[in-house]
């Protein structure tokens, strides 16, 4: 009973999504964006209507055209289309899934293709940071255990010309892990 009234249940999740959601016809013009869609394209929903995904999307619509056009020859969904692309209204890449199907008519032909696209952006950028925290942590670690190491070695060691070379040792690998990651030459 709930899906009684399917085309309320579709505009009302097309309107209040945070996914972004399209509609394409043959010639790649969009016929529908919602406004998660227009705001990752930095474009107002009104002023996709008509466009083509070029006008829509610039040079990163090579990205993703392949994809609709696949979908308008075979008929078939494409799912799971990863893209990383700079569109025009933003300067740094963005990071996206798409989720491209058919739309037919009453004699099951393709006339459209229906997009969903939920954009990653953030989250590729929260987990870099992450990874960069993780890397500059085991750094710390790292140089934290060669002082404790140092230090239980002046504890236990009173003795000067003993203890030089097992500090020298301590420092030797802070150092060597420093230099590990750093190219100092060009190779090429």
């Amino acid at each position: 009973e709930a899906f009684r009234e399917p085309e309320q249940i579709i505009a009302g999740v097309f309107a209040s999504s945070s996914v972004g959601f399209a509609i394409i016809d043959q010639n790649l013009r969009y016929l529908a964006v919602n406004y998660a869609l227009a705001e990752m394209n930095g474009i107002p929903p009104r002023e996709h209507l008509g466009k083509t995904l070029h006008q829509g999307l610039g040079d990163a619509a090579s990205a993703v055209q392949p994809a609709f056009e696949r979908v308008l020859s075979t008929g078939e969904a494409v799912l799971n289309h990863e893209l990383e692309v700079t569109l025009p209204t933003r300067t740094d890449p963005g990071h996206w899934i798409g989720h491209y199907f058919p739309i037919k008519d009453s004699a099951g032909q393709v006339t459209q293709v229906g997009a969903v696209i939920v954009e990653l952006s953030q989250q590729k950028q929260l987990k870099a940071a992450l990874l960069t925290l993780n890397d500059s942590l085991q750094r710390e670690m790292d140089r934290l255990e060669v002082l404790l190491g140092v230090n239980a070695s002046l504890v236990s060691n009173y003795d000067v010309r003993s203890l030089f070379p097992v500090i020298a040792d301590f420092v030797r690998k802070v150092v060597d892990h420093e230099f590990s990651s750093i190219t100092l030459f060009d190779e090429g």
